[in-house]
């Protein structure tokens, strides 16, 4: 009998277990990044399965630090105008696209959630 009772408790305690991380394991990335720079419009696009999360767009040169475009924190649609964000011109950049839930609650560590870089974009 207790070990009936074992077994039941640990399948309680699994499947309490799946269902609290299964959303977490099942967080769309983004994919396919790709630049595209026409008359001097900079534009980062990416494809991700429709969801209720949202995309905040960091970039990066050489000689800085990553930084946020205004234009796209907490997006909900698949591409980041950085055209006023990637200045000056004779440098290469790199984009990090962060998937993030949709409704933001302090319990969540963004570190958890993909990262999808992109690739390298010369001006």
């Amino acid at each position: 009998m207790a070990s009936l009772k074992t077994v039941l408790y640990l399948g309680v305690c699994l499947s309490v277990w799946i269902i609290t991380t299964a959303d977490k394991n099942f967080v769309p990335a983004a994919e396919e990044v790709h630049w595209i720079s026409l008359d001097f419009k900079t534009t980062l696009f990416w494809t991700t399965k429709a969801s209720k999360y949202t995309y905040t767009v960091k970039y990066f040169s050489d000689d800085h630090d990553w930084m946020e475009s205004l234009d796209c924190i907490r997006v909900s649609h698949s591409e980041c105008d950085l055209s006023n964000s990637l200045r000056p011109f004779d440098r290469s950049y790199y984009a990090d696209i962060l998937t993030e839930p949709a409704t933001m609650d302090h319990d969540y560590d963004l570190d958890e959630f993909p990262h999808t870089y992109s690739p390298l974009q010369s001006l």
